[in-house]
């Protein structure tokens, strides 16, 4: 009876950190995808002003860098806390999209 107490004991913590760790991997899987599905949706076609109003109406944050026309379309503000911060970094080229990813922006 005791062995039985004292292995639970041992194991106990393990599995609560691994709950916990696996909890948030969830989490941030699942605070990335409005991100996700809002960089597939960016065509080469789009102007900056374009992605702008679209990331306006879905109710995500953006920035734009000085000197160029790239923008960061966040997930929450840059102002927040950055964990679970993600955001669609879209790059221009010529005025046109020349590349879209997801990135941590924390």
């Amino acid at each position: 009876m005791l062995a039985n107490l004292a292995r639970a004991v041992i194991i106990l913590p393990f599995l609560l950190i691994a709950i916990s760790v696996v909890a948030l991997v969830a989490y941030g899987q699942y605070e990335s995808q409005g991100i996700e599905s809002f960089c597939e949706g960016v065509t080469q076609a789009e102007t900056p002003d374009e992605i702008i109003a679209r990331a306006n109406a879905r109710g995500l944050f953006h920035s734009r860098w000085q000197g160029n026309d790239d923008i960061w379309v966040l997930n929450k503000p840059l102002d927040a806390a950055p964990i679970f911060r993600f955001a669609c970094e879209v790059k221009f080229n010529g005025g046109k999209v020349s590349r879209k990813e997801v990135i941590d922006a924390g």
